[in-house]
């Protein structure tokens, strides 16, 4: 997927190589003729750039590399990196002569794309995990949710659509992000079977699947709305049913401004949101109903005693029943005062929790709710607890006493941190992407791999990666030389201490084939665990072409130094002029016919007209037989009569 070219900037001709003739041949692009053909189909948005690369190319400057977008022959748009060197350059320091490397990166780029998209999507679901958690009410769940997804997601715009059930079938926005306030409530749209009921929203909420509009600006469905992309600046839009026990209750609507921005797999993930979205409102909703019934439960709870206490504040002395002094790893010999529950209560949550009962529970007089740590007294072991009650007062508003239940949720925290954690590392580890990824626990060797890795490292089964270290899959040595086991340990050292880092790392497969790739590591946290991530790109091509550019760079120069000694041992004066009639190369012969007329060093001729040191006579000769070569553009032959030492001698001119 790659090929050399040339570029001589003084004729503005290209010379590519076999390999990238076959390569443009295949991505249907023309051979440019000049620099001025290729760059006319340059994309619009990367011209500037290249245009100014270009500029700096031909001042000498060697332009590095660089990614852009051109247009094939059918109009449609490809990816290309190329990189230029300047090989050789003219006397005031612009370039003669360039050459370079030019590299099909389409699908490079467009599987980066995919992953940033899908990764944008994932960090969605994440945020619509937390925002279930953060929110108590529907309404801020879902004014968060739009502004994930503009601001984290990257779409330009998102709304909440609730379908009505009225005789119009009409729609009702929930929760908006990126619009004007209001603006929605003003456009006309609906989920029944009519004009305005046949775009992505409508048809979503009838028929409960994902319904995609690539490119809102042609699409004759949505001429109803087009004045509306023009004035938000969307190109594209996608609306996700939403479902509540199973029944589509309305949708999720976002928009792109970019046409055609919704592959397949972000469609997978985006349902997936949607699905959390839903998941997200009836857990909401079942908590609003929950609260309603929890103060009625709870006094049952504390009726039939289970884990029951009875504070006193007055006398600072509280009853339990048995199960509680199990919970809380007590006997009866245990202070049952205020001190003596201050004492159990985890260390990060005892100063929350006591300003919490004095403020709250019995300052306000309020029933309260709170979950909070306590280190059992009989064996150390921390626990989590659900503490909920009531006070009881006197007619006068007075303290009696505190009344409740409190219940061990240990096992449910740590399903939940458990749930979180695995999810995060699903989420890290992306089995279905095309980018090779493995996970290292550091004692334990490789512990994952999705199918991308396998290939790339040539395994059939993830049974033959997992308990295998970087060093078993690992070239004795890497391209600089340090055996592999040396530079992984410094690897390992950077990443632990520094964080992230990205390097070129050689491998080898099991057939004994080694390949090079261009790794990226990192380090994060599972159960308690720091593991390593490894995401590599194949760089082995890259590194090839390298080669072949340094050795064909190596070729040019062997190939003007023989040239250059060939032409000094001729027995014959030659010389090179440009077409501007200044010398380009004199070899020996010629200077010492030049040093015996004029006296001078012949070098300082390179980059000059002869004009500016020769006698008028002499001058008006050779600019007349320049002239008659260049008008007929074939081999001609002149006698030139010169003076050596009095004498007249005639020299043959080819």
């Amino acid at each position: 997927n790659a090929g050399a070219w040339e570029y001589f900037h003084e004729t503005d001709q290209f010379v590519v190589s076999e390999g990238l003739a076959q390569l443009m041949a295949s991505l249907s692009l023309d051979i440019p003729v000049s620099m001025a053909d290729w760059l006319s189909h340059v994309h619009p948005e990367d011209a500037p750039r290249i245009s100014v690369a270009v500029d700096a190319l031909n001042q000498g400057k060697n332009s590095g590399q660089l990614e852009y977008r051109v247009r094939r022959q059918d109009g449609s748009w490809i990816w290309l990196e190329i990189s230029a060197n300047v090989v050789e350059k003219k006397p005031n320091g612009t370039a003669r002569q360039s050459i370079g490397i030019l590299t099909d990166i389409t699908k490079r780029h467009a599987e980066h794309e995919q992953i940033l998209r899908q990764n944008r999507a994932l960090t969605l679901l994440s945020g619509i995990a937390h925002a279930i958690s953060r929110n108590k009410d529907e309404a801020s769940f879902l004014a968060e949710i739009c502004i994930l997804i503009t601001e984290v997601g990257g779409y330009r715009l998102a709304w909440v659509a609730e379908a009505q059930h009225d005789a119009a079938r009409s729609i009702r926005p929930l929760a908006e992000a990126g619009f004007d306030p209001g603006y929605l409530s003003s456009v006309k749209i609906s989920w029944a079977n009519d004009e305005y009921g046949q775009g992505p929203t409508g048809r979503a909420i009838r028929s409960g699947i994902p319904v995609v509009c690539r490119d809102v600006l042609n699409d004759p469905i949505y001429a109803p709305w087009r004045d509306v992309a023009l004035r938000c600046g969307y190109q594209s839009t996608i609306a996700m049913p939403l479902r509540l026990s199973g029944k589509v209750i309305g949708s999720i609507n976002l928009y792109s401004d970019k046409p055609d921005n919704f592959d397949d797999a972000e469609i997978s993930l985006l349902e997936d949101m949607a699905g959390e979205i839903g998941a997200g409102i009836g857990r909401l909703q079942a908590i609003n109903k929950l609260a309603e019934s929890e103060a009625a439960l709870l006094e049952a709870q504390t009726i039939a005693r289970l884990g029951h206490y009875r504070f006193d504040p007055t006398a600072d002395k509280w009853e339990c029943s048995p199960v509680l002094e199990e919970l809380f790893g007590i006997d009866s010999s245990y202070p049952h005062n205020f001190a003596g529950w201050q004492a159990l209560i985890h260390p990060e949550d005892r100063a929350a929790l006591t300003a919490y009962t004095q403020n709250e529970i019995l300052g306000k007089k309020q029933r309260f709710k709170n979950e909070y740590r306590i280190i059992r007294h009989n064996d150390g072991i921390t626990c989590w607890m659900l503490g909920t009650g009531k006070l009881r007062l006197d007619e006068a508003g007075n303290v009696l006493e505190m009344i409740g239940t409190i219940q061990d949720i240990t096992e449910r925290r740590l399903a939940e941190q458990a749930l979180r954690e695995s999810e995060a590392y699903n989420k890290m580890l992306f089995q279905d992407s095309n980018r090779p990824m493995v996970i290292l626990d550091p004692d334990k060797g490789f512990i994952d791999c999705n199918a991308a890795a396998l290939q790339m490292y040539g395994f059939s089964t993830p049974e033959q990666v997992l308990g295998k270290y970087p060093l078993d899959v690992s070239a004795d040595f890497q391209r600089n030389g340090v055996d592999s086991k040396t530079a992984s340990e410094r690897q390992d050292m950077q990443v632990l201490d520094k964080g992230p880092m990205t390097f070129e790392w050689r491998h080898r497969r099991p057939d004994g084939t080694e390949w090079d790739a261009q790794v990226y590591l990192a380090k994060f946290n599972y159960r308690g665990r720091t593991l390593l991530q490894f995401s590599l790109d194949d760089i082995t091509d890259r590194l090839k072409a390298e080669r072949q550019l340094k050795q064909a760079f190596e070729k040019v120069e062997e190939t003007q130094k023989l040239i250059q000694a060939v032409l000094d041992n001729s027995p014959t004066d030659i010389y090179l002029k440009d077409l501007d009639g200044r010398f380009m190369l004199v070899n020996k012969g010629f200077a010492r016919y030049l040093s015996h007329e004029l006296d001078i060093d012949p070098e300082a001729l390179i980059g000059h007209r002869i004009s500016e040191f020769l006698t008028a006579a002499t001058d008006a000769w050779g600019q007349e037989t320049d002239r008659q070569v260049l008008e007929k553009g074939e081999l001609m032959e002149f006698e030139h009569t010169v003076n050596r030492n009095g004498k007249d001698l005639v020299r043959q001119v080819f």
